[in-house]
């Protein structure tokens, strides 16, 4: 398919019941379309279609999952649906669909200035998408997604998402996997800006300029998950973790420069894997509260600048190594530990442990860091040990480690 036309006067796929575009067609009266009025565009194994300056409208749905068709069962519909191939499209407009605006398939095709909204209400169990990307490497850029439940979702894929602008949408991308791009966008007013899964491993860059006023001003990590496999995290929107989770034997999470993870109140982070944060002093890795809006910025959106030894010493709780062989190196550690009840540190290591720790900061942390298991005794050298030959420094903590050890 080629459709080329120019902007003033693009080319219209619309329902026929849309008066607005061509007069009344079906001759029914005035009348305008609505969602689902008919299935959209479908694209199978196309590498030589273009489309440009077009505008969708009225598309979508989800099929019947006991009749079958060219989309198989349990099926979305979408305004455009892509199954692999690449086709190029420019200067689109998509609104009044539901499941999904545009889908798509194993395919790479590149998206450039598309706008797409109100890509809502879903008759399937997973929320309305206004752009879904499954498999492939497409490249998505300076384009427009408003008031839809998802923005973008991603799922095994390479996807490029360049210069675009993400308003009001319940979220702004959502990676289920694989090793995206995320560079150079806007997100504003957003319930989300990101949500990742843990096993999703996406470069963030060059965002955080140009995000504000969302729910959460950061990537979202792994809600209802437990465990991570390896994955490297960037410094750019700060990392959130609102749920307990593990780095299982075998997995690795890798801390680039300038990395800033936010923890929720009384979180644990179980690592029997490794975490790899090396940097410098100059671009320290932060690990702290969600609170903090010392590095990050207003990450939970509050609007409240705290007094850090009020508000937020013993926020969240712990990172507990065990038997793990970590590197910290140029890392702040900051309103971590809880000294009431079992007593722990921001870092609570296990007796067989090898974690190192070198030029790094423990500050303003009810308790900075517990052996888990030694004496007293032992734990007074070690962290002596740590200030005179690792420069470590450990500096408005209510305890170093805590008197009441096991």
């Amino acid at each position: 398919m080629l459709a080329s036309s120019t902007e003033e006067n693009s080319t219209i796929f619309t329902s026929w019941r849309d008066d607005n575009y061509g007069g009344d067609t079906n001759e029914d009266g005035l009348s305008s379309g609505e969602t689902e009025d008919w299935k959209g565009l479908y694209f199978k194994d196309s590498f030589n279609s273009k489309l440009k300056n077009i505008i969708i409208k009225y598309t979508g749905g989800f099929l019947n999952p006991h009749i079958p068709s060219q989309y198989g069962y349990w099926s979305y519909l979408s305004a455009i649906h892509i199954n692999e191939g690449n086709v190029a499209i420019k200067n689109a407009t998509i609104t009044e669909s539901v499941t999904r605006g545009i889908w798509l398939e194993n395919s790479s095709s590149t998206l450039d200035n598309i706008i797409i909204s109100g890509t809502n209400n879903s008759h399937s169990t997973e929320n309305a998408v206004a752009l879904f990307i499954s498999g492939g490497a497409p490249i998505v850029q300076n384009s427009f997604f408003s008031n839809n439940e998802t923005g973008i979702k991603i799922k095994d894929s390479e996807v490029v998402v360049k210069n675009c602008t993400f308003l009001n949408n319940s979220i702004g991308i959502k990676i289920d996997s694989g090793t995206s791009e995320i560079r150079n966008n806007t997100f504003e007013n957003n319930g989300l800006v990101s949500y990742i899964s843990l096993s999703a491993s996406p470069i963030f860059s060059e965002n955080f300029a140009q995000t504000l006023n969302n729910g959460i001003n950061g990537i979202f990590v792994g809600q209802g998950e437990t465990k991570m496999t390896t994955s490297t995290w960037y410094g750019d929107l700060p990392y959130v973790i609102k749920n307990n989770l593990s780095i299982p034997f075998g997995a690795t999470l890798f801390l680039q420069p300038k990395t800033v993870i936010k923890i929720g109140s009384k979180i644990f982070i179980n690592i029997s894997g490794r975490i790899l944060a090396q940097s410098t002093t100059s671009q320290p890795i932060i690990i702290t509260s969600i609170k903090d809006d010392g590095y990050g910025g207003d990450t939970n959106n509050d609007g409240i600048f705290p007094v850090p030894e009020i508000d937020i010493t013993k926020d969240w709780w712990a990172l507990r190594f065990y038997s793990s062989t970590s590197l910290f190196d140029g890392v702040i550690i900051r309103y971590g530990g809880q000294s009431f009840k079992e007593r722990f540190g921001a870092v609570d290591i296990d007796p067989e442990n090898h974690l190192s720790i070198q030029n790094s900061i423990f500050e303003n942390n009810s308790c900075a860091m517990t052996y888990t298991n030694m004496n007293c005794e032992v734990i007074v050298p070690e962290i002596e040990e740590l200030i005179a030959e690792k420069n470590v420094i450990f500096r408005y903590n209510d305890h170093n480690t805590h008197p009441q050890c096991y």
